[in-house]
Order: C-alpha cells, then structure tokens, then sequence
C-alpha cells in the first residue's frame, strides 16, 4: 500500500502504521493539529494531550462535541495521541538512519483514513465491530 503524499521526496523521513484499533475520526483531528509543527513540539504536544493538560481542537467532526478549555470544541483523544507520537518518533529514528538532521524535522505530511473493520464476538455472535485506522507520517529536514 503507497502513501498518499505526491510531494518531493528528497531529505524526507517516512513511518506508516496499518490497521490500528483508533477512532479514525479522532486520529483525523490529531493528524490535523500536529501537520506542519516541528518534531520536536509535535511530540510535546501529545505528551500534553495524553496528560490532558492541552486538548485537540475538531474542525470537521465536532457535531455534539462539548467545548475544550479555550472556548473551542475538542476534545483529549489519549488513544490516537499515543500511536501518533509513536509514529512521529519512529519516523524520526528513520530519518537518523537516513543520515538527516532529527532536530530540523518538520512534519509535512499526516493524515489518517478507515482501513475497514473487525468484527467483535460476544457469546459466538457478533454484536459490534472494531474500527481500525491507517496513519502516515512524513517528515522533512527544513534548512
């Protein structure tokens, strides 16, 4: 499965993550709010949203979501928090394999999108399904 990033490839760093049992909608939200930070800051910023000290704000999936601290809606999504902050960290333990700079790291790329679903069995029968999640992180070294 390719990424879905069709920009220059050069000085970049790449980590994926298929089929994680996240909410898709929040892991949207997370993506959303750290594209475009340094590496550095986005890995302190969810830090702060797993201790609930900082919130992610919705933009599109905010209907019935309860205002954050700040007056926005939003919300603390620890779960998608923790598998982004594990991706941006791989992805940087990729880009110091690649012989990049790990302290110039910019996020240019984050999304998240449903990769299906896991039925899940109670008493033989399924009752719900488990939705899984596919994210993609990539990094750029800026100058």
């Amino acid at each position: 499965m390719s990424y879905s990033y069709q920009g220059p490839l050069e000085e970049t760093a790449k980590a994926k993550a298929i089929r994680e049992q996240v909410s898709p909608k929040k892991t949207m939200e997370t993506c959303r709010a750290v594209r475009g930070m340094n590496a550095q800051k986005a890995i302190k910023y969810l830090e702060n949203v797993k201790a609930k000290k900082q919130a992610v704000t919705y933009g599109k999936h905010k209907k019935q979501m309860p205002h954050a601290k700040g007056g926005r809606p939003g919300g603390y999504p620890v779960k998608s928090a923790e598998k982004v902050k594990k991706l941006i960290e791989s992805a940087l333990k990729n880009a110091e394999d690649e012989g990049l700079e790990t302290n110039k790291m910019k996020i240019v790329h984050s999304a998240a999108y449903k990769s299906g679903e896991r039925p899940r069995y109670a008493k033989k029968r399924p009752r719900k399904s488990t939705k899984l999640t596919t994210i993609e992180i990539i990094l750029k070294q800026t100058r």
